[in-house]
């Protein structure tokens, strides 16, 4: 059935899922946990080709007879549940990708001013950072900055998305991959930054194809520079969010399903 399907592809549609499936496996076998900021920056091209330009979701469609096709999901953090909107414009950094080192479990890291504080509700869902030994801390015990490595760290993005208890019990909730795009992944000084924006501010403007960035643009501070916060490898945490939100689509479900699809449809590796 799946190769009567492809069939009746012209030559170009054939080839266009060949590259998002090629696209995918590449991003499942490099962003993993040993994924190093340059495999980020490498491949952040790929990753706004499949989601914010829309390349998956027509390959998807393309590979499943209409009578069979539904809407592919991602599971993944959901900021909004653990930081109400009301309380937006005092959150000095937030986001939906973390890191685990030993010592340190800072899953969905958020920091408020000094005059708010995130709720008895939202502090159990959210796993509690413990501040290693170097953070700098001011004489009122706020925190000023934290200071993670990527190397030897565990990825959020690498959590097992079948077995994670979603929303109530958790602020996990299973998304379509529109929805994934649409919803804030990072809130900082008050704004909220959703993925799509994310995905294709960070690689138009920090990826080989804009040499030319002179960062005069309202995401300089997003991309940039060292985050006021948290600091990822000496970089940005923009950085981590990227590489949370390709390891959530390339390990998704739905992804899984996609690729099997496409090695059963036999479609001709030639074509690229």
């Amino acid at each position: 059935m799946a190769a009567e399907l492809s069939r009746e592809w012209p030559e170009t549609t054939a080839r266009a899922v060949l590259i998002v499936n090629q696209q995918i496996t590449l991003l499942y076998d490099t962003w993993n946990e040993r994924a190093r900021p340059g495999d980020v920056y490498a491949l952040a091209g790929h990753l706004r080709t499949l989601l914010h330009d829309g390349a998956f979701n027509r390959a998807w469609g393309a590979v499943w007879p209409a009578d069979e096709r539904a809407k592919p999901t991602v599971v993944a953090p959901d900021l909004t549940a653990l930081v109400p909107r009301p309380t937006w414009p005092r959150v000095v950094h937030a986001q939906t990708a973390g890191l685990a080192v030993p010592g340190v479990h800072l899953w969905m890291p958020v920091a408020f001013g000094p005059d708010t504080g995130s709720g008895a509700d939202n502090e159990r869902k959210a796993t509690p950072a413990v501040a290693p030994p170097e953070v700098e801390t001011s004489q009122e015990a706020w925190l000023k900055q934290v200071h993670l490595s990527m190397r030897g760290a565990v990825p959020s993005g690498l959590i097992d998305q079948e077995s994670v208890p979603l929303a109530p019990e958790s602020c996990y909730t299973r998304l379509t991959v529109a929805q994934f795009l649409q919803a804030p992944c990072m809130i900082q000084r008050g704004r909220p930054i959703s993925r799509q924006h994310l995905v294709k501010v960070f690689a138009n403007n920090l990826g080989a194809a804009h040499l030319d960035w002179d960062g005069k643009d309202e995401d300089y501070r997003l991309l940039a520079e060292p985050g006021q916060w948290l600091r990822l490898s000496s970089r940005n945490p923009a950085l981590l969010e990227i590489l949370s939100i390709g390891q959530i689509l390339a390990r998704s479900q739905a992804a899984r399903l996609f690729r099997e699809r496409v090695a059963s449809l036999n479609l001709d590796p030639s074509l690229l």
